[in-house]
């Protein structure tokens, strides 16, 4: 299904499957805008990722040619309820600690640069994480990547990518 209720006193949340089928449908509307980001410096990628870390609780990350990292964001992050969690926390800290390779292996695997966005159990298997990552190549083969809760304002931050 595409809600679940994780308890009986509470509220209906949307489903890993859910998440997903709005995050390609909303991606797949903005696709091609979103592939001309790859014009995107590495310096407006920086002030970018100080920008929507800042203001969405998202860790935002960028990569440069050489696979130099630099991340903001870590303190809002942790606020959120779902990274209470020490195993979404795990799974996270992994995925970040290997950006740079899985992003090389992304590229490889889909023959060419493309804008990516990865949600729960894509970053850990067969496991759902609560998390998710989009990733947004830009000049020199580096990336802008952001991090955060399933329940990131996507939309929002899409339109904020466009918007630079």
């Amino acid at each position: 299904g595409l809600l679940e209720q994780l308890h009986t006193s509470s509220g209906r949340v949307p489903t890993e499957k859910a998440v997903r089928w709005y995050v390609n449908t909303l991606f797949d509307s903005y696709r091609e805008q979103l592939e001309k980001q790859r014009e995107l410096t590495l310096h407006a990628a920086e002030r970018m990722r100080e920008r929507i870390a800042r203001k969405y609780h998202v860790i935002a990350g960028t990569m440069d040619e050489d696979r130099s990292v630099r991340i903001s964001g870590f303190e809002r992050l942790f606020q959120l309820p779902e990274f209470r969690d020490e195993e979404i926390l795990r799974h996270v800290g992994y995925a970040l600690d290997h950006i740079a390779n899985e992003y090389t292996a992304l590229v490889s695997k889909m023959g060419a640069r493309a804008v990516t966005i990865l949600v729960g159990s894509d970053l850990a298997g067969d496991k759902t994480t609560g998390a998710s990552i989009m990733i947004v190549p830009i000049q020199s083969h580096g990336a802008l990547f952001i991090a955060g809760s399933m329940r990131m304002p996507y939309g929002t931050i899409i339109q904020e990518l466009l918007n630079i």
